[in-house]
């Protein structure tokens, strides 16, 4: 399980495989790189 908290709207998304489609979203706005940063678990 993958954790992942946006630091600039602090919600928080749960992924087993990355593929939520939240996490999508912020990697087409932010990058990978950037939203893996966010990781927390």
């Amino acid at each position: 399980m993958k954790i992942y908290k946006n630091p600039n709207s602090g919600e928080l998304i749960e992924s087993k495989d990355g593929n939520h489609r939240q996490s999508k979203e912020w990697r087409a706005e932010f990058g990978a790189d950037v939203v893996e940063s966010w990781r927390t678990q």
